[in-house]
């Protein structure tokens, strides 16, 4: 597919680390849209950071573009995936459905007090993504977490308290759920439905007390353990 006029400039330059990226970043995105399947994920973001060539970028994002994907952004780069805390929005309307959250070869972080969207895709790519829902802003319903991690890290820290449904799978890596139980879903209340896969790489859910750091919750939880003995 024919995207810049392929040049005999570009063709034969070599590709950049920002247009790599930006190639990664347009994959994560039409994964959180539905438009790849996980698998088909984890095929495009291996040759993503394999291949040499433009041409050879273009044609892993050539089924995206028929289905109305920009062609390339005019700034050269997605628009920066969701990193650190962010504020309570203005209204509740502004509050989205969905969000992604990458790390790509970097960290993101989402902290503090924020309102996480009814799903939320995070993917770490050779990267690392901290969700952090202690306190977040969580109104009764079902919240959706669909955590892919390909050679990367995915932190997942829930309050006590909060319900769980939580499942994973991992190839050459490791999903790991927080032995603390979790509370049946309140008719009222949150529940968080986590969904985690992980290639050459980790989903973590844990669960800590505000503020506690994860040596803190493993020293709490054996306390509590000696204690029920």
């Amino acid at each position: 597919m024919n995207l810049e006029g392929d040049s005999p400039e570009r063709a034969t330059a070599p590709v950049t680390f920002a247009r790599r990226k930006s190639v990664i970043e347009a994959l994560c995105e039409a994964y959180a849209r539905d438009q790849l399947t996980v698998e088909e994920l984890e095929d495009r973001l291996d040759r993503a950071n394999r291949v040499r060539s433009h041409a050879e970028l273009d044609a892993l994002l050539d089924p995206l573009y028929l289905s109305g994907w920009p062609a390339e952004p005019a700034s050269g780069s997605l628009p920066a995936p969701s990193e650190g805390g962010g504020g309570l929005p203005a209204h509740a309307g502004e509050v989205p459905n969905r969000q992604l959250v990458v790390g790509i070869w970097s960290g993101a972080t989402r902290l503090g007090r924020w309102v996480p969207p009814r799903r939320l895709t995070a993917v770490a790519v050779q990267g690392g993504v901290e969700l952090d829902f202690r306190e977040a802003a969580l109104a009764p319903g079902v919240y959706d977490v669909r955590a892919t991690a390909v050679m990367g890290g995915i932190q997942i820290i829930v309050p006590p308290g909060l319900s769980l449904d939580t499942s994973g799978f991992a190839l050459m890596g490791g999903f790991q759920e927080s032995p603390e139980g979790s509370p049946p879903p309140a008719p009222d209340g949150p529940v968080l439905r986590i969904r985690g896969f992980a290639l050459m790489g980790g989903v973590d859910v844990d669960v800590r007390l505000p503020g506690e750091s994860a040596t803190e919750a493993k020293r709490r939880r054996r306390r509590e353990r000696r204690k029920g003995r």
